[in-house]
């Protein structure tokens, strides 16, 4: 049990805490694993929903006899879920690395959203800090990256499109 005197934070509104609860989650656990882990996720969800573009369009009159762009539009569709994938993690994954570098938190007492502000002591401030540099900042640099790669095939694909 932690001492109130020290920590008065509910346990659950800690930096910290909401850190391991996000690297219990089966969907922000995709970065922390691997590059690899990560693309083979992002590749199956975007798989998994390419179908229901390529169905919504397939009933309209304008793609009725052109299967390329059928295709295409519904490859576009499927990474702009990708796109929206990535930019969740990457949101919340800021979220956590702003929580555990503040150095105040603040927080609600009893649920009636009292907030409330402490100042985290310097001894209490080091644990989160490194969390955030050494776990959190690289798994931001990585969905970076993921949410360039897709930005870039996401507008490549929109003007291959309107060339065609």
């Amino acid at each position: 049990m932690i001492d109130k005197t020290i920590w008065p934070v509910p346990i659950s509104q800690s930096p910290s805490q909401e850190y391991l609860a996000h690297k219990k989650s089966w969907f922000y656990i995709w970065p922390l694993k691997d590059q690899n882990y990560l693309f083979r996720y992002l590749i199956a969800s975007r798989l998994i929903i390419l179908p229901v573009p390529i169905l919504v369009n397939s009933q309209g009159l304008v793609f009725k006899n052109q299967l390329l762009k059928l295709l295409m539009t519904s490859s576009i569709a499927g990474c702009l879920f990708t796109l929206i994938l990535i930019i969740r993690q990457l949101l919340d994954w800021m979220y956590i690395q702003k929580r555990l570098l503040l150095e105040s938190i603040e927080y609600e007492e009893s649920g009636w959203h009292d907030g409330r502000l402490w100042e985290k002591s310097f001894k209490i401030l080091t644990k989160p800090r490194l969390i955030a540099q050494y776990e959190v900042k690289p798994l931001i640099l990585l969905l970076n990256k993921y949410l360039a790669i897709t930005t870039s095939i996401f507008i490549g694909g929109y003007c291959l499109f309107q060339v065609l």
